[in-house]
């Protein structure tokens, strides 16, 4: 399913724009920012953990660089959660679609 979305006299090089969102294609891409989430929040973040925890780290020559593994974890997983945001935004303009759909439907049964 696509749905066009624009018409307006703003935006765009030629000042109308249309923009087709492709339904499937949307939800490939919240899966896919999905799975870029779990990758930092399953795998990187503890990943990072354990390195740090690591004799080398703790009493080597990187205690250093270890004073501030807090904030570099923090940082990285900064860039996790915007992925999550994203899926979420694009989740979320899934379901309005969806039942947006829906009351389409109503109103063309009614109609028939």
């Amino acid at each position: 399913m696509e749905v066009s979305m624009g018409g307006g006299s703003t935006g765009g090089a030629g000042g109308n724009s249309e923009v087709l969102v492709n339904f499937s294609e949307m939800v490939t891409i919240a899966m896919r920012l999905e799975t870029i989430y779990n990758l930092y929040a399953n795998g990187v973040q503890q990943s990072i953990n354990k390195l740090a925890q690591s004799y080398f780290y703790q009493k080597g020559e990187a205690t250093k660089v270890t004073d501030h593994y807090k904030d570099i974890l923090e940082k990285t997983m900064e860039l996790a959660d915007n992925y999550k945001q994203a899926a979420m935004v694009v989740n979320y303009t899934l379901e309005e679609m969806i039942k947006k759909d829906e009351e389409l439907q109503k109103i063309l049964e009614v109609l028939e």
